[in-house]
């Protein structure tokens, strides 16, 4: 970013609703050599998400927003493998079915 390297490979973008970005960090962190961003570069705490504060946030829904290194997504290699690592960290978490009600933060 600006010419300096990121340390985090992936980072969970969140603003005040904890049920999806804990337990996904907590996923993505189990992962071995994966360093796992909370609200970094970037913060989900800043409404730059329009989508999410307007369809998510102010509905009560659960959400959080992904960011992914981009060289770690530069060729189908990569992509496949950072689609497995989240696929297999969300499994989880939408299987909760608490998950699915809406809740005010």
């Amino acid at each position: 970013m600006d010419g300096i390297p990121r340390p985090w490979h992936v980072s969970v973008l969140w603003g005040s609703d904890p049920r999806i970005a804990e337990p996904l960090m907590a996923a993505l962190g189990a992962h071995d050599g994966l360093v796992v961003g909370d609200n970094v570069p970037y913060s989900g705490r800043e409404q730059f998400g329009h989508t999410i504060d307007v369809h998510a946030s102010a509905a009560g829904l659960p959400n959080a927003m992904i960011e992914i290194r981009a060289d770690l997504v530069r060729d189908d290699a990569g992509i496949a493998r950072i689609a497995d690592i989240l696929s297999g960290s969300m499994e989880g978490i939408l299987a909760d079915p608490d998950l699915y009600r809406a809740e005010f933060y």
